[in-house]
């Protein structure tokens, strides 16, 4: 099961969405990869939707205006995202996992995509 991988959107601050790929051994060190951070942090922007995000990234990054769209459509109004950030899911124990078709069309939707 080494091959197995966790498929999620990445989001630039530069509006670049792509999907990417996590090794689903080690989320966490692909998360890392992906977003280009040493910490990360976890945003729950539903009861299933995770946006994982730089935990220096407000300080470090600059604004990451689609993912704050994005954010703010799940109802999380209060503050801006930064950084490069990745979005996934979760499952009944909180191990992440592949973003499901529907969750994917909504955050592409919420993108204008």
């Amino acid at each position: 099961m080494s091959d197995a991988v966790v498929k999620g959107l990445k989001i630039t601050p530069d509006g670049e969405v792509d999907d990417v790929e996590l090794p689903a051994a080690n989320t966490t060190k692909g998360l890392h990869r992906a977003i280009g951070c040493q910490r990360v942090d976890v945003v729950r922007l539903t009861t299933r939707v995770d946006m994982w995000i730089d935990e220096e990234g407000l300080d470090t990054a600059p604004a990451n205006q689609p993912a704050t769209a994005v954010a703010q459509a799940f109802g999380w109004v209060w503050q801006s995202y930064h950084g490069t950030v990745v979005i996934t899911e979760f499952d009944d124990e909180g191990k992440t996992t592949s973003l499901s078709a529907g969750a994917r069309a909504r955050v592409l939707e919420i993108l204008g995509g």
